[in-house]
């Protein structure tokens, strides 16, 4: 006798997801700045939130990523040693590189400040949006960064009188 076999199941929730992040892509400014307000105009029914992190960065970095022809991910040695007829795509990723900044904190309100390390050339936001009852859907519809000039991109300092010496508590 033949007996089915079960081989595959899939589970449906209802409604929307308790959280969504959206996270943008390495964004390229024109020149050094420091973030300041962030802000966003969004649908937030009851029982929803919207809340918004940003992280800055100094360097970038390529990520590379090899295919044979089937779409399967293979590392930079096996796809030197496939046949020409099995090489599939070459797929080059700019991502965050060294000196990057961690997540900031949420900025829960929009219009509030944001807390990333400045000036800074790259910038990634990142969006999370939280349905608390299950029913409702928050949505963002526009999103704007104030970038600030830098007063300076050095200050340096001088200890007068001479009579400093290194280590030792002083008043002058």
């Amino acid at each position: 006798t033949y007996w089915p076999r079960i081989r595959a199941i899939m589970l449906f929730s209802e409604g929307p997801p308790a959280q969504t992040v959206l996270e943008s892509p390495v964004i390229e400014l024109p020149r050094l700045y420091n973030i300041g307000a962030v802000r966003w105009v969004a649908d937030e029914p009851p029982g929803s939130e919207v809340t918004i992190r940003t992280r800055t960065g100094t360097e970038l970095a390529e990520e590379i990523h090899y295919y044979d022809r089937n779409g399967v991910e293979k590392t930079e040695k096996e796809h030197n040693r496939l046949p020409r007829s099995l090489k599939g795509l070459i797929d080059t990723t700019i991502v965050a590189g060294p000196g990057w900044s961690p997540w900031s904190e949420e900025i829960e309100v929009s219009g509030g400040q944001a807390k990333s390390p400045g000036p800074r050339r790259f910038l990634m936001i990142q969006a999370r949006l939280l349905s608390h009852d299950r029913q409702t859907v928050p949505s963002i519809e526009s999103l704007d960064v104030e970038l600030l000039a830098p007063v300076a991109q050095q200050l340096g300092a001088e200890v007068w009188p001479e009579v400093a010496t290194a280590g030792i508590l002083d008043t002058f």
